[in-house]
């Protein structure tokens, strides 16, 4: 019972902190930036191979403040779209890390945490593949009978988990605004479109983000 109790004030507590982090995450004046992308030293080197290289694709993790879920219709979308992009060969791989509870009061620090998590899991497995990629979909609790995305990160690391090319998207972004990414479908199916609506956003961020550092 003591159990049962303490998980369901920590449910509680994390949608209060999902609440107040898409209430931090608005703003007026919206960004053209596709996505805020922090520095790495491997960044150029990624641009440079990206167009021949070997990228395991992993089945995106779709986290709300109840569950993890994963999904394999939007692994093989960035895959097609990876091919048809001239980003490299994308290639399925099926693990599905164990993210645990979301961990972090704002979007950044649950960024960090799940490329931590990330690069620890992936030492544990022989990953075929120049580059790994991973995406991450943040659904906020329903208000209003309505789910909504708040957050997207891109997690583009090398095969020992080293950050390569990563970065997040929340309302900051015009073109994450421009999405629309919420529906009055609160059941799977809805999880589902906006797993795959997302998709679709953050892969366009993605060449977007690659064609900026090659100009």
């Amino acid at each position: 019972m003591k159990t049962f109790i303490g998980r369901a004030v920590a449910t509680a507590l994390l949608g209060l902190c999902f609440a107040l982090t898409i209430s931090a995450h608005e703003s007026e004046q919206k960004l053209i930036d596709p996505g805020y992308r922090p520095p790495s030293d491997l960044s150029s080197a990624f641009v440079k191979r990206i167009s021949s290289a070997e990228v395991a694709v992993f089945p995106t993790i779709i986290r709300t403040p109840e569950d993890t879920s994963y999904s394999s219709a939007s692994r093989q979308q960035a895959m097609e779209f990876l091919g048809k992009n001239k980003l490299g060969t994308g290639k399925a791989a099926d693990i599905q890390f164990d993210m645990g509870d979301l961990q972090g009061r704002s979007q950044w620090e649950m960024f960090q945490s799940s490329m931590q998590t990330i690069g620890k899991q992936l030492g544990e497995h022989e990953v075929e593949g120049d580059y790994i990629i991973v995406l991450e979909i943040l659904i906020s609790p329903g208000r209003s009978e309505v789910i909504e995305v708040f957050g997207i990160h891109c997690f583009v690391l090398e095969p020992g988990g080293a950050n390569a090319f990563s970065f997040l998207l929340n309302s900051h972004h015009k073109a994450f605004v421009d999405a629309n990414l919420r529906t009055s479908d609160v059941n799977q199916q809805g999880k589902k479109w906006l797993a795959i609506e997302s998709t679709k956003v953050v892969l366009t961020a993605l060449k977007n983000q690659v064609d900026q550092v090659r100009k």
